[in-house]
């Protein structure tokens, strides 16, 4: 399943105002619903309240589907939702041969 990360920026109306660690943890459960509708999977979050600002990193079928899924409780993302592929320095140190 393709990874995807999207963010939420204040600065850009894209990020809740004035949501907080509370905030957050009564909206999860609507979202993990939404995006299990939508055949997507929370995998992490990172979040800087003061800032104003979360990036989102999910799986999904597609962009769309994660679009749909953040649409559904109320959260708008970022105009772009970007494909994503992981890598961690294993990867770069023990590369995978090629089938």
């Amino acid at each position: 399943m393709p990874y995807f990360i999207d963010t939420h920026d204040q600065a850009r109306g894209t990020y809740p105002t004035g949501i907080d660690v509370p905030g957050l943890a009564a909206f999860l459960p609507g979202f993990l619903e939404a995006c299990a509708a939508e055949g997507v999977a929370v995998q992490t979050g990172y979040v800087n309240l003061e800032a104003g600002k979360i990036t989102c990193i999910t799986t999904g079928p597609d962009a769309e589907a994660v679009r749909r899924a953040h649409l559904a409780v109320g959260y708008v993302p970022d105009p772009e939702i970007t494909q994503v592929s992981t890598i961690s320095p294993a990867d770069l140190f023990f590369p995978t041969p090629s089938a």
